[in-house]
């Protein structure tokens, strides 16, 4: 029995010297890194360089120009969509008057706010590419392609008043 104790005694001795050595080694490997923490810039070696410049410059809004010809607001195809869209408009108007009359005019409200969103669904669909060819040729900053624009974002607008109502 005393070889085994003997062994064991000897292990264990071992395991207490390693831990020795072991911890005083973290401590040296402690001291070094509170010591001198190495920084590396990996953009030490590149220019500095000034970001890309607005078109406006100073923050202030671009000026509308009037590139377009002076009649565009006349144009029979402009006149013709605003004319369905002051329908499906109409529409729009009624569904929110009986919306605000309470839950006896529900069947009212969806079936006009149905018919006014895909009025204007269509007008918008029916102006794309009449609309994208302005935007072409005059450009969005022109001053009457904006007006165009602005009552454009309006039926967009109402479109999404009823984007979750559909037909039964």
């Amino acid at each position: 029995m005393a070889p085994a104790v003997a062994v064991i005694a000897i292990i264990a001795m071992g395991g207490i010297a390693f831990a020795v050595y072991s911890n005083s080694t973290k401590k040296d490997a402690a001291a070094k890194d509170n010591a001198a923490p190495a920084v590396v810039d990996p953009f030490a070696n590149v220019p500095k360089e000034e970001g890309p410049k607005g078109l406006s410059p100073g923050g202030k809004r671009t000026s509308l120009v009037e590139r377009s010809p002076a009649g565009l607001l006349d144009d029979p195809t402009w006149l013709e969509l605003s004319e369905r869209a002051n329908v499906a408009i109409a529409l729009h108007n009624e569904a929110q008057e009986a919306l605000k009359a309470g839950p006896e005019q529900d069947a009212v409200y969806r079936s006009k706010g149905i018919d006014a969103k895909d009025q204007l669904n269509k007008v918008l669909e029916d102006m794309f590419v009449w609309y994208a060819d302005l935007v072409e040729q005059y450009g969005e900053n022109d001053r009457r392609v904006r007006q165009i624009s602005a009552e454009r974002e309006k039926w967009f607008t109402v479109v999404g008043k009823y984007r979750g109502i559909h037909r039964d």
